[in-house]
C-alpha cells in the first residue's frame, strides 16, 4: 500500500487544529510502502470492523529517503494535491490517487489521531513516527515481483521501491 510517514518535531503538535498547524510541528516526511498481512485470501471482502480487528494488517514497511519539512503554504498544498502512483517492477500502473484521498488532506489523519489520543489522556511526542494511511488499495505480494510508489508534486518527486524474493 502506498503510504506516508511523518516524524513529530515537538509535542506542540498536540495543540494543532489544522493541517497547516500540524505541518509546523513535523520534522520529516517519508515516502512509505506498507506491507500489510491482511490474513485473508480476498482483501476486497474486508469490512471496517474486520480491518480494525486485524490492526489494519500492519506488519512491516519500506521507508524512503526523508524529506525535510520546511513548513509553508507550498508544501501544505503539495501534500493535498500530489499524485501518488503505484507501479509494478515493469512500470505498469497498478493504482493512483491524489493526496486528498486520505481524509481530504493527509495531515487530517494526524488531527484525527491527536483527538483520539486526547480522549485516552495520551499525547504525541518528539520523534514519534505516524503512518498517515493508504493512498492505494491493498495489492497482493507475489514472489519475484516488485513495486515503486511515486509521489509526484512533493519536493523532488520522491519514490520508494521494494522487490520480493
Amino acid at each position: 500500500e502506498a503510504d506516508l510517514i511523518v516524524k513529530v518535531a515537538n509535542a506542540d503538535i498536540n495543540a494543532a487544529t489544522s493541517p497547516g498547524a500540524v505541518l509546523r510541528h513535523l520534522s520529516e516526511i517519508y515516502p512509505f510502502i506498507e506491507l500489510p498481512d491482511l490474513i485473508v485470501a480476498d482483501p476486497g471482502q474486508l469490512t471496517g470492523p474486520g480491518v480494525v480487528y486485524i490492526n489494519a494488517g500492519a506488519r512491516a514497511g519500506i521507508l524512503g529517503q526523508p524529506i525535510p519539512v520546511r513548513a509553508g503554504p507550498e508544501l501544505l498544498a503539495a501534500l493535498g494535491t500530489m499524485t501518488v502512483t503505484v507501479r509494478d517492477a515493469e512500470g505498469k500502473e497498478l493504482d493512483r490517487a491524489q493526496g486528498s484521498a486520505i481524509l481530504g488532506h493527509p495531515l487530517n489523519a494526524v488531527l484525527w489521531l491527536i483527538a483520539d489520543l486526547r480522549r485516552d489522556g495520551l499525547r504525541l511526542n518528539k520523534g514519534d513516527l505516524i503512518s498517515l494511511g493508504s493512498f492505494s488499495r491493498p495489492l497482493p505480494i507475489k514472489a519475484g515481483a516488485g513495486a515503486t510508489v511515486a509521489y509526484d508534486g512533493l519536493p523532488g518527486n520522491p519514490t520508494v521501491s521494494v522487490r520480493f524474493p
